[in-house]
């Protein structure tokens, strides 16, 4: 079925319409977004492997496998073989042979949750790092109660969007295409 093309421009407002399910990477960029997630604080180094020369390959970062506040920390090869051979035997741009494995967590973001267009990094040859970076927008404070009337309690999503919002995050370009979306 045909759609409709839209790229956003930088400072768009995407209002979730459908949960969105993504992988937030370890990368310096999203140790903020890590952190508030998780509880947990990230720095450099967190998150990457090593590189095995007896095995010709990158070995997972000692936190795979890990949980952090619900968060069971991954690593993702991209599909790349991790010895040169197999590299030469397969047709991949340069930034993809090159591309390391990198230390994730699975995230979803709530139905109106309110995300900001901050930077879109689309390059030919360089698709490996295709990715928009966002920020997520905290959302209002609840109203104060006044007397005689009943409190109001927040939902879960208030709550996660509360201890979450406010902070940057990028995510590659395939998860991106998953959103579904008010744009603004």
């Amino acid at each position: 079925m045909p759609v409709q093309l839209q790229i956003p421009t930088i400072g768009t407002l995407l209002t979730l319409t459908e949960p969105w399910d993504f992988r937030l990477y370890f990368e310096s960029r999203n140790f903020k977004m890590l952190t508030a997630l998780t509880g947990h604080e990230f720095g450099w180094g967190d998150g990457e492997g090593e590189w095995d020369d007896r095995r010709g390959r990158w070995q997972p970062a000692v936190i795979v496998g890990v949980t952090f506040n619900g968060y069971k920390v991954g690593w993702d090869t991209f599909g790349i073989p991790q010895d040169d051979k197999s590299k030469d035997e397969m047709e991949m741009s340069r930034t993809w042979r090159e591309h390391q494995p990198m230390s994730y967590i699975d995230v979803c973001l709530p139905i109106n949750t309110m995300l900001t267009v901050d930077r879109i990094y689309i390059r030919k040859g360089v698709d490996a790092y295709n990715s928009l970076t966002f920020w997520l927008k905290k959302p209002a404070k609840l109203p104060k109660v006044k007397k005689g009337e009943p409190p109001v309690i927040p939902s879960e999503e208030y709550d996660f969007l509360q201890r979450v919002g406010g902070n940057r995050f990028w995510a590659k370009l395939p998860d991106v295409n998953n959103i579904v979306c008010e744009m603004t």
